[in-house]
């Protein structure tokens, strides 16, 4: 394989052979310092193409798909023969960008704008290019991924990082599809961490963290020892540890358990907005009778073992039909 295509970033971030663990080299191929998928291992861009078009058309078969086709067409040819870490062509990325934003069932805008996300910043095409091509609407989002981009997360200064949020919440003000979109983007660049610099590593799971303490409401805890949170405190750094491999379904087993009354209501209210911003399965063990008729969209009732009733909260709590499910509730009144 030659190693003048090996990888897109600069040479001066690749990995020291040294440090590439027998882990993350099994089965793969390392060039030029850098951990590589063989070539027979590569995603094909036209099967993901195809995979994205076929996902577009579950939730919008009557949709028209000639300006998503023109914007895969524009990305692979300005992206050219540019790869990525994992040896892949650059064009992956951005495919499955778009992918991760039709799995969320964007609108046709928000996932061209993924797919060109990062041809200006990384490509001869400007601005203006985008805009006459695909309009006014998709280059205000390709320009606003493009700056949140520029945003620097590695600095603890309470400054850079008050800039960081300034920015943020001026996109969010033009259009909350731009953090949609650098969500997909970062998504994707998790899951392909095994292929960055240690450093890199590090840099893009210190990012990954910060969002998620501030979805627990714990950013101002960011510096703080554990043995110095409270228990509700240190309970939504669980949930957050949780989120972190973004699972398709999370088990939490008595999340309430030895909390005082008013953090059991921030945990049910941290609970609440992920389940809503996520759209995450969670699969919650508990006896807090209140938490569950609160937060749940389906309640399993279990005696020694055995699933006795089950239905939506409201059934359950106002109505329940088994004699065992009745009196374990009247006990609580």
């Amino acid at each position: 394989m030659s190693t003048k295509a090996t990888t897109y970033e600069s040479l001066d971030n690749k990995i020291a052979a040294s440090t590439l663990t027998e882990d993350l080299v099994k089965g793969l191929e390392v060039v030029d310092g850098h951990a590589i998928k063989e070539k027979k291992d590569y995603e094909k861009p036209d099967e993901l193409y195809d995979m994205l078009i076929a996902r577009i058309r579950q939730y919008h078969p009557s949709t028209d798909i000639s300006m998503i086709e023109k914007a895969y067409e524009l990305a692979k040819k300005a992206h050219g023969n540019q790869c990525r870490k994992s040896g892949e062509p650059y064009i992956v990325h951005p495919l499955w960008v778009a992918i991760i934003l039709a799995n969320l069932e964007m609108d046709k805008e928000t996932i061209v704008a993924g797919m060109l996300h990062d041809v200006v910043e990384d490509t001869e095409v400007t601005d203006g290019e985008i805009e006459k091509e695909f309009g006014k609407e998709v280059a205000l989002l390709v320009d606003g991924v493009t700056k949140l981009g520029q945003l620097s997360y590695s600095s603890d200064k309470l400054e850079v990082q008050a800039e960081n949020l300034r920015k943020m919440f001026l996109a969010m003000a033009k259009d909350i599809r731009v953090i949609i979109i650098k969500l997909a983007d970062r998504l994707h660049n998790m899951r392909t961490l095994q292929f960055m610099t240690p450093a890199k590593q590090k840099e893009k799971a210190k990012e990954k963290a910060l969002q998620l303490l501030e979805q627990v409401e714990l950013l101002d805890k960011v510096n703080e020892y554990p043995s110095r949170l409270s228990g509700g405190q240190q309970q939504r750094v669980g949930i957050a540890r949780a989120m972190a491999v973004e699972p398709e379904v999370i088990l939490l087993d008595e999340p309430t358990s030895s909390l005082d009354p008013e953090l059991v209501t921030g945990i049910l209210d941290v609970l609440r907005k992920l389940a809503r911003e996520h759209k995450r399965t969670m699969l919650i063990v508990t006896h807090e009778m209140r938490f569950a008729q609160e937060v749940a969209d389906r309640v399993l009732f279990m005696d020694e073992g055995v699933i006795i009733e089950e239905g939506t909260p409201e059934k359950i709590f106002s109505n329940p039909s088994q004699e065992r499910t009745k009196k374990f509730l009247e006990q609580l009144q």
